[in-house]
């Protein structure tokens, strides 16, 4: 990090999720104030990068010989993170989220957007090639007298008749509860989602199949669960360990910068170290 505010006290709060605009570009107009970040959230992003500058700089070094110095910094990620929206705005396009409860009147897609369900939770389809799916979408909602609709025959009509679709499409969302709705979805190959609470995550079948919530066990013989972390390798969750109890490596560490077990011990006794 570079320029005047390179030695800025600074979290993710305020880097990340203020100054980067994140929350700007999440956010619906007209809120009183602010949404506040959820924990760590800009730290993990920036973790992941930093961890591929990392290995970008070992590949490097194993090539070249020559080591790098890896950069990454909270704003930087939240910039890459709302590349899209970045883009936009350099276009002079830039839209922020509607304010909440406006008609959608206006969807660029139908196909790819949120559709209230009968017993109040939410969906979300993703057709972005709409032509592709319209067919399906209408026969898994039982609307096929709209593919003969001239107002819906391509993407460019549906678009112009947007207003007029998602009327349509959130009166066949609302005739189901969501869980109803999973396997016409799911057997129709329509790239969905469920808008899931975190308890629910925890009990997905894609998040047990995966392993994607690990054990970890402490040397006194406990145990208790955490997120693996996303990146596996040759099919495997990662295999999380305990964190080290305080100083519990300390002689190690000084052993192996040189001290003496005598250094070692006086140091303790000062209570310089545990």
């Amino acid at each position: 990090m570079r320029g005047d505010d390179a030695d800025t006290p600074a979290y993710d709060s305020t880097s990340f999720w203020a100054r980067g605009a994140i929350e700007e570009t999440l956010a619906p107009r007209g809120l009183p104030e602010p949404i506040p970040q959820r924990g760590a959230v800009g730290d993990r992003y920036g973790g992941t990068h930093l961890a591929f500058g990392v290995a970008g700089a070992l590949f490097r070094r194993e090539r070249t010989g020559e080591g790098s110095v890896v950069d990454v910094s909270l704003l930087g990620t939240a910039l890459w993170m709302i590349g899209s929206d970045v883009l936009s705005a350099l276009q002079g396009a830039y839209r922020q989220s509607p304010p909440l409860g406006e008609p959608r009147t206006s969807l660029p897609n139908p196909l790819a957007a949120n559709y209230r369900c009968a017993d109040g939770r939410w969906l979300t389809i993703c057709c972005l090639q709409p032509d592709k799916y319209w067919a399906d979408v209408c026969t898994l909602l039982g609307r096929d007298d709209l593919l003969a609709d001239e107002r819906f025959v391509d993407m460019r009509s549906r678009a112009s008749n947007s207003a007029a679709l998602v009327t349509e499409l959130e009166a066949a969302f609302a005739a189901r509860p969501l869980d109803e709705w999973r396997k016409p979805l799911d057997d129709a190959r329509i790239p969905w989602g469920p808008y899931q609470r975190v308890d629910e995550l925890l009990e997905d079948p894609a998040v047990i199949a995966n392993g994607y919530i690990a054990t970890v066990e402490r040397p006194d013989g406990g145990t208790f669960p955490l997120p693996a972390g996303a990146v596996q390798f040759d099919e495997k969750p990662a295999s999380l360990q305990p964190c080290p109890d305080l100083g519990e490596h300390t002689d190690e560490v000084l052993a192996s910068l040189g001290y003496s077990w005598d250094e070692i011990i006086e140091l303790k006794v000062k209570g310089a170290i545990l």
